[in-house]
């Protein structure tokens, strides 16, 4: 195995990729506020404020560059990357593909299910480039050779499972961009043991981007990833473990790449059973998540970043460990015994591992089901031009079957209402009226604690046109937190899954309060 750290390729590229990427960084944030590509925050966001989004144009920008000078011409130092031309070509290609893609859904928003149409031709173009696994190494049963057919399904299963993991990651500050680091990391050391000199070095130059990148964006965060960021390095890992040259040999050393992304892969796969368990659709998002729920346990942001981060150096050293095995040899268990153990003590310290818990979040199910159905339907109800009823029926449906005494929901922009029904309780003090009709106009966060409207809860979410909604409701009665955050989620598909656009305002009318309908009580 050649010494890389003598190398001054090595070298080069990790440090041209982290110059590089310190200094796109800023300048991609001063483009995302002036092109309004801004996360203002939502319920299931952890940030509230103004944060530039688009950061993935810093890290796949110098990544990007290494594959072009890898294609231009034949040099001293790039000489094992301009070898495999085609390869670099894929890449390159697929990687523009899903950062376009990418861009589309910071900037105007793009529905799940067209982000995962998007995802699919991509990996497709991939997988019937000549990176189908047509065999995979297991440990005791030895090597099973899956078919051109078969291979290609899992190459298509791997890169859109992963481009998915780290949009799922990326909730709070750091943490994908971290991940995606030692997971770069422990690519660059199996390729290393493989003797893939081509991987290694694209591994190093992503490394030393993201490197550049965690400085930006480690709590406190000065700019996100968006979905820019995380599905372009879902894409670029998934990839590069597809491109190792060692898959031209009898046998594909599959599993260690699975163990050195295991964190991800286990969020997902988590994910999928948590929302399948409560009767929440696989595409609805929550806050529910790993990092969410250690956030609740009292961590902070940083200790929470430390303790995936740690759990992904474990799954490193399992994948290593892995890879020094013989895959039919029984000590090859031992380090997936590491890696489940790592992977349960997460669980564990989420809370994940809690039978009572767990019974009670299935208990729920039917009810979710019906709240799912119920929010697709009011929501094409609200976006179709002959709705079955009117939006004031329908609203007086929504608040009873979800127990509101008042809803509302405004476009940001204008601010124009959408819908208004109910009346609003105060917080008891001497002298105030018990209730107060629905406002006439849009009331500010500040002015309703001046009315002392403490129990209002408000949600920010993204329509399925690309507009910003703000939505406020008021329970009858506090529910328990569980029951809170299913109203709150369907809610928040409600107005996801509309297409409603704000009216065109003049320059006079805009920041003026105005409605689009208005409902009685």
């Amino acid at each position: 195995m050649p010494n890389y750290f003598t190398s001054p390729t090595f070298w080069f590229l990790f440090f041209s990729s982290l110059a590089a990427t310190c200094l796109l960084t800023p300048a991609v944030m001063v483009l995302a506020r002036r092109i309004g590509a801004v996360d203002r925050g939502g319920y299931r966001k952890i940030y509230n404020g103004a944060m530039p989004l688009l950061g993935g144009l810093a890290v796949a920008g110098p990544f990007a560059g290494v594959c072009v000078a890898g294609l231009i011409g034949p040099t001293h130092m790039l000489e094992a990357l301009h070898g495999r031309m085609y390869d670099l070509l894929v890449l390159a290609t697929g990687c523009a593909a899903i950062v376009a893609v990418g861009i589309v859904d910071d900037t105007r928003g793009m529905r799940a299910r067209t982000k995962l149409f998007f995802q699919t031709l991509i990996a497709l173009f991939v997988a019937l480039s000549g990176n189908a696994v047509t065999t995979v190494g297991l440990p005791v049963v030895g090597t099973v050779h899956l078919g051109p057919v078969l291979g290609t399904f899992v190459a298509m299963l791997w890169i859109v499972g992963l481009v998915n993991a780290f949009n799922l990651v990326d909730g709070m500050d750091g943490l994908a961009s971290g991940l995606a680091l030692i997971a770069s990391v422990a690519l660059g050391i199996l390729a290393a043991l493989n003797g893939s000199t081509f991987v290694v070095l694209l591994c190093v130059a992503l490394a030393g981007s993201l490197l550049g990148f965690l400085m930006y964006n480690f709590h406190p965060a000065k700019i996100f990833l968006g979905d820019t960021g995380s599905m372009f390095l879902g894409f670029a890992l998934a990839s590069i473990t597809l491109m190792d040259n060692y898959k031209t040999h009898a046998t594909v050393i599959f599993l260690p790449a699975v163990l050195a992304l295991g964190l991800p892969i286990f969020e997902t796969m988590l994910s999928i059973v948590r929302r399948y368990v409560r009767g929440k659709p696989l595409f609805s998002g929550d806050q529910e998540h790993t990092h969410h729920r250690l956030l609740k346990k009292g961590f902070t942001q940083r200790q929470v970043a430390l303790i995936l981060y740690s759990a992904a150096v474990l799954c490193l050293v399992a994948a290593v460990l892995f890879q020094l095995s013989t895959v039919r040899a029984h000590v090859s268990w031992m380090p997936l015994g590491l890696y489940v153990s790592t992977v349960l003590g997460v669980a564990w310290m989420a809370g994940y591992l809690r039978l009572p818990e767990v019974r009670r979040q299935s208990r729920r199910r039917p009810h979710n089901q019906l709240l799912s159905a119920f929010s697709r339907y009011a929501s094409m109800s609200l976006s179709s031009d002959s709705p079955f009823v009117t939006s004031t029926e329908l609203m007086r449906i929504a608040r009873r079957e979800l127990g509101l005494r008042y809803l509302e929901a405004w476009f940001e922009e204008g601010p124009t209402q959408i819908v208004s029904s109910g009346r609003l309780r105060l917080s008891a003090r001497a002298g105030a009226p018990a209730f107060v009709a629905a406002p006439d106009g849009f009331v500010t966060d500040e002015e309703l604690r001046a009315l002392r409207v403490d129990t209002l809860k408000t949600l920010r979410v993204r329509s399925a046109g690309g507009y910003e909604i703000i939505i406020r409701y008021q329970f009858y009665s506090e529910p328990d937190e569980l029951v809170a955050q299913d109203i709150g989620a369907a809610l928040a598909n409600l107005f996801e899954q509309t297409r409603l656009t704000p009216p065109a305002l003049s320059a006079a009318e805009r920041g003026r309060p105005r409605y689009l309908e208005v409902f009685g009580q």
